[in-house]
């Protein structure tokens, strides 16, 4: 059901003390005598997306007065919120029954900020409000900030080892906080960083298993019997059960992961001449965040950005490689041993990760792949039968696509091949 919700209620989602307590937490209160909200403007961001949310510009007029100067500024702020879903119900109550936000608000809060403490560089967007159905942020894509994203066809091997760099920091920072804080992080946080994703209490998880099953049933290099009789007969629940997979490890190092480190949650940083190469990069949309081994983070992100061809795995070895090159350096620099994670427990990982991040790419390749605008037209337009395709069958989903995208249906049997071939099955 889609709802008819005017701008004037949609402004109410915050308050003008909320925004205050936003302006508030963006500038260094010492130095400043008052803050008067002068007024507030939210947008939708009709240029963005999310599977579990909807997201805004917030923009803020504010007075503000310095101690040491008896003049008054007026400054405007900008921000970016993502909210539970206002507009759309049927979204709103799957998230509301999931604690999507709850979770997401739970990280901001309370594991974010510990983790930037051990990190040398900036890891997160800044956060500057965190309730259970909506989060203030940074503006990454203000313009200024040089900022942007990436289309898959502009990566490059030192765009991956930016990013691998990163997964090393935040995951050296998460050894980091809970040796110098004598804190467990499953422990203190197993409130929050509950699993919302490969479940079988998460329709959308169970609804991407069968559209699996229905995809590696036409596949056209899987048509022979043995093929085909294990994907009827065992393939769904082998791919059901992997809960085990990205639990928390009894025998070697677990760390604070991602878990969904792809091209629309990485934001490359550069430098003020906007030169070719990015300096820096930060990563958004913690609503996946689990505390497990590291070799999920770094395969999903290596697995859902690497192209796959020829070259794909030497180039796998050698980032592979710079991870734990990566990983081990750093931690020597925060003076913590890797005695429980060896470059032989990180292969072991990487073993064990290998087939959620395989499951969780072949649910996850076919939205990416969307037409440009395609899904945020059909939560305008048909937002119950969008909620059936993400929530109960995506059958129809692939058919209409393919109708609009020729290029569709090769795109999304590209992983079903991988699942496949995991399991030793070869394409004919």
């Amino acid at each position: 059901m889609l709802v008819d919700m005017s701008i004037s209620k949609l402004q109410d989602i915050l308050s003008l003390d909320e925004c205050l307590q936003i302006v508030r937490n963006d500038l260094d209160t010492k130095l400043i005598k008052e803050i008067k909200i002068i007024n507030y403007e939210i947008k939708k961001a009709d240029d963005l997306c999310g599977f579990m949310g909807e997201y805004f510009k917030l923009i803020i007029k504010a007075q503000i007065e310095l101690l040491q100067d008896n003049g008054q500024s007026v400054k405007i702020f900008n921000y970016f919120i993502k909210s539970q879903p206002i507009f759309n119900e049927l979204q709103r109550i799957h998230c509301e029954s999931k604690g999507v936000f709850r979770k997401e608000s739970g990280i901001y809060k309370n594991i974010l900020p510990n983790l930037q403490r051990y990190a040398k560089k900036e890891l997160f967007a800044k956060c500057y409000l965190a309730k259970e159905d909506l989060i203030v942020l940074e503006d990454l894509m203000q313009s200024g900030k040089c900022i942007r994203h990436l289309k898959s066809n502009e990566y490059n091997e030192n765009y991956y080892k930016l990013v691998l760099q990163y997964l090393a920091e935040l995951h050296v920072a998460s050894m980091s906080w809970e040796l110098r804080d004598k804190i467990n992080i499953q422990k203190d946080f197993s409130h929050i960083l509950f699993e919302l994703d490969l479940t079988v209490t998460n329709d959308w998880f169970c609804t991407g298993v069968k559209s699996i099953l229905f995809l590696a049933q036409k596949h056209p290099q899987f048509q022979y019997s043995a093929a085909q009789d294990f994907i009827k007969e065992k393939l769904y629940d082998l791919l059901e059960n992997l809960e085990e997979f990205i639990n928390a490890s009894a025998s070697t190092q677990n760390v604070f992961c991602h878990r969904d480190v792809w091209g629309e949650n990485i934001f490359f940083q550069y430098d003020e001449k906007y030169t070719n190469e990015a300096i820096g990069c930060r990563i958004v949309d913690f609503s996946s965040a689990r505390y497990c081994p590291p070799a999920i983070d770094v395969l999903y992100f290596l697995y859902n950005n690497l192209p796959l061809n020829a070259e794909r795995c030497e180039l796998l070895k050698i980032l592979l490689d710079f991870y734990y090159n990566s990983l081990s350096g750093l931690a020597r620099n925060m003076h913590l041993k890797l005695e429980t994670y060896t470059r032989k427990h990180f292969d072991e990982d990487c073993q064990r990760a290998l087939l959620p991040v395989l499951v969780q790419r072949a649910i996850c390749e076919p939205l990416m792949k969307l037409p440009e605008g395609w899904a945020q037209k059909m939560r305008r337009e048909e937002s119950e039968t969008y909620d059936y395709y993400m929530n109960v069958d995506r059958t129809e989903m692939f058919l209409r696509v393919s109708q609009l995208d020729e290029n569709y249906e090769d795109l999304i049997l590209k992983p079903i091949q991988e699942i496949m071939t995991y399991f030793g099955f070869k394409g004919q």
